[in-house]
């Protein structure tokens, strides 16, 4: 099954092949069509404005190159992933584009049943990647070995939650300004390899460090609250129940219950 609400932007120069892509995008159902885009500059815009999942880039767009536009996607917008559809397969460009992480590489002219075999490939693919990454989605420190770009994007983005847990005001807005990108391409990228929104990674790892510390530390729940970022400890208290289905205190009288140490109930 297809994951709904797929967005999706076109990168082409020629306003026919344009129009065919459009209306074919747009005909399929869990594809959204978030628009096309006749240069790179408008590619970016969209990029910084709408949660793109999908572009389809034609490499060659008059006299701009469209190579450099896929080298800036994997510096800035490495969530999204593209497909290259071209009038041309030179080897150099088609082993470039490979080694920039394209999924797919079309030369026109083609099919749009191939086009949309070849996206829903992708998106099978991807879901594959999510249920991986929400079955490993862990808080606790591990000696996890880094592979791939995903990964190292998911530790950074850890790295950065924990290091500013403590600080009530940490927001999605602190998040993707810390780690360089927008918010959306955070919300976007993020969704695609949990399942999780910023705010909901966010208050995970909160949650999951202050089970950490219940386990292993001697402070009481309410300095546990204030230290994984909580100004409210009732209001921590309900989302530590919503994970562990337990209260704050049940869950270290359970896992852990030092001889000098009192746990109060919120």
């Amino acid at each position: 099954m297809v994951e709904q609400g797929i967005g999706v932007l076109i990168v082409e120069d020629d306003s026919m092949v344009a129009f065919l892509l459009e209306n074919a995008v747009s005909s399929v159902e869990g594809f959204s069509m978030l628009g096309v885009a006749t240069s790179l500059e408008e590619m970016f815009r969209v990029l910084e404005e709408q949660p793109v999942n999908l572009v389809l880039l034609d490499i060659y767009l008059g006299s701009q190159n469209g190579l450099e536009g896929l080298r800036r996607i994997r510096t800035k917008h490495d969530g999204v992933d593209v497909i290259v559809v071209s009038s041309d397969k030179k080897a150099e460009d088609v082993a470039l584009t490979a080694r920039l992480g394209v999924f797919d590489y079309i030369t026109k002219p083609f099919s749009f049943e191939f086009l949309e075999l070849r996206i829903r490939m992708l998106i099978e693919q991807r879901m594959r990647l999510r249920k991986q990454y929400q079955q490993n989605f862990d808080l606790q420190p591990s000696g996890i070995s880094i592979t791939s770009l995903d990964e190292k994007f998911l530790q950074k983005i850890k790295h950065i939650t924990e290091t500013n847990m403590h600080e009530p005001d940490f927001s999605v807005e602190k998040l993707s300004s810390e780690f360089g990108i927008s918010r959306a391409h955070l919300y976007n990228k993020l969704v695609a390899l949990t399942g999780k929104t910023p705010i909901e990674f966010i208050r995970i790892l909160r949650i999951r460090r202050a089970a950490q510390l219940l386990e292993k530390s001697q402070l009481t729940v309410m300095e546990i609250a204030y230290k994984v970022g909580f100004n409210d400890p009732r209001y921590f208290t309900k989302h530590f129940k919503n994970e562990y289905r337990m209260t704050p205190s049940q869950y270290a009288k359970k896992h852990f219950q030092p001889a000098d140490n009192t746990f109060t109930e919120l």
